[in-house]
């Protein structure tokens, strides 16, 4: 028992299945042919018997014992009528009142409505699965030409780097002895320019700028 209540098709293929909070016990069919309503009584190992039309929760009933065994139909004058019997022996009768109205989803333990809303998903092009399918097909090669042209990328940045070094080009001093990073900043202002070069000792500990 994984506590799902599920739903089948005639030709036996999955509709909808339902997480519930205990272990089902019995399960019995609620026909009010009068109102014509249907749903499935649900009766679980916490006490509770869940009343579901379709896969919405529309009512719980709490009793005082687990319920083994339920039975709903004519009972004397009354037509809607819930006979239980409880692990301990017990019999609990429910009538219905004939005034008596279900709303789906209305109940707090039940799914919200947006969320049982198919989503508009655009169906698959041939071009996709073309691409699916060459991608399934050239995997370990696309792995490959990524992994070179990464390479490549990290040899040419590591490359350009070594060559500003080497001309001069960066203006962050790696000489010891002069520990000092140059940068210049174009300050505009209306019509009015203003060039301003920042010089910054990069020494540990300073505190010049």
């Amino acid at each position: 028992m994984d506590q799902t209540l599920r739903c089948y098709s005639t030709k036996g293929r999955k509709l909808w299945s339902i997480a519930l909070p205990a272990t089902i016990t019995t399960l019995e069919l609620m026909d009010q042919q009068r109102h014509g309503f249907k749903a499935v009584l649900v009766a679980l190992t916490n006490c509770q018997v869940h009343v579901y039309k379709d896969k919405y929760l529309v009512d719980v009933i709490t009793c005082d014992d687990v319920i083994t065994g339920m039975k709903f139909g004519r009972y004397g004058r009354e037509d809607s009528t819930l006979v239980m019997v409880s692990r301990g022996g017990g019999i609990l009768v429910k009538m219905l009142k004939r005034k008596a109205q279900f709303v789906e989803g209305s109940h707090c333990g039940g799914p919200p409505l947006t969320q049982m809303q198919k989503l508009n998903i655009p169906k698959k092009t041939k071009l996709f699965v073309d691409q699916t399918m060459r991608e399934r097909d050239n995997c370990v090669l696309m792995h490959l030409t990524f992994q070179h042209d990464l390479y490549r990328l990290r040899f040419n940045t590591a490359k350009a780097y070594v060559h500003s070094l080497q001309s001069s080009l960066n203006p962050i001093s790696t000489s010891l002895t002069e520990p000092v990073k140059l940068s210049a900043t174009v300050l505009t202002r209306m019509h009015a320019r203003t060039h301003a070069l920042v010089l910054q000792c990069t020494s540990v500990g300073s505190r010049y700028t």
